[in-house]
């Protein structure tokens, strides 16, 4: 049902399908299969592609993506990350340098912001009534012993690994808009595109809060952005814009893709 509707949303945005299709099987799935917030990735992006859609019954279209958007929240307790970057990428559909250096001027409102939010969520009291837990709300903030004292090269590896292919797309991003060439891709691919940099650049913001070990939610976070990011990467291929920043970063992502398959294979056999 996520893949179904994930490639819904390919359908009615990107302008290659099959090209889109292929990355993200390359490079994404890996991830997408092993989430089990899929179904709430898939259907928030089915919903801003519905929000930006420029056909017959607009109206109705950007009221049937909102709710899409907001129904995601039942099927997974971290969806409304996702759902306010998702508000925050219309913002940016038509970024320039002007919205590119605002928002580069917000960052530290942005994480006085997460501070204070850390610091109110942690003191609410939770049970089983609430949307999220206690023992939700601490499988995010708080490492556990294990995952301190055993650390070892493969966990590290595949950490730099999956993250790395998304901020260096987010950079691609940064200098596609910077030139000028960002205005070349369809509304509904910059949207999506918008989406991913948004979700990126708040999975960094949460590694720079202090006095909150948020290692779970940033790599959680940035989950969202993958396959979106497949969205972006086919628009500036199918347009060979920036080839020669494009390539080296569409091939660590294959690699990524590659590398989590293997990893994944190497800990099935060993367990």
């Amino acid at each position: 049902l996520a893949l179904f509707t994930l490639l819904w949303s390919y359908r009615k945005i990107s302008s290659s399908f099959d090209l889109t299709l292929f990355i993200f099987g390359i490079c994404f799935l890996p991830i997408f299969s092993y989430a089990r917030v899929s179904l709430a990735m898939s259907i928030i992006l089915l919903g801003l592609s519905f929000i930006v859609n420029e056909g017959k019954n607009r109206l109705v279209s950007i009221v049937f993506g909102f709710t899409l958007i907001a129904v995601s929240a039942f099927f997974h307790k971290s969806a409304p990350l996702g759902i306010v970057m998702s508000i925050a990428a219309l913002f940016m559909v038509n970024a320039n340098k002007t919205r590119l250096l605002l928002m580069a001027a917000m960052i530290p409102l942005f994480i006085l912001v997460i501070q204070h939010a850390f610091d109110l969520f942690a003191a609410i009291n939770l049970d089983s009534d609430t949307f999220i837990t206690e023992h939700y709300r601490d499988r995010f903030f708080e490492a556990s012993p294990n995952e301190v004292r055993n650390w070892s090269i493969g966990p590290f590896i595949n950490s730099i690994v999956t993250r790395f292919p998304s901020y260096f797309i987010a950079v691609l991003y940064i200098v596609l808009v910077w030139t000028g060439d960002f205005k070349n891709l369809l509304v509904g691919e910059r949207a999506f595109a918008s989406y991913s940099f948004c979700v990126t650049l708040l999975s960094l913001l949460f590694s720079l809060v202090l006095g909150v070990e948020t290692n779970v939610l940033q790599y959680r976070t940035l989950f969202f952005a993958f396959p979106a990011n497949a969205v972006f990467l086919a628009a500036v291929r199918q347009r060979e814009i920036k080839p020669r920043l494009f390539k080296p970063i569409f091939y660590f992502a294959v690699f990524s893709g590659f590398y989590q398959v293997l990893y994944a294979t190497y800990c099935a056999l060993v367990a």
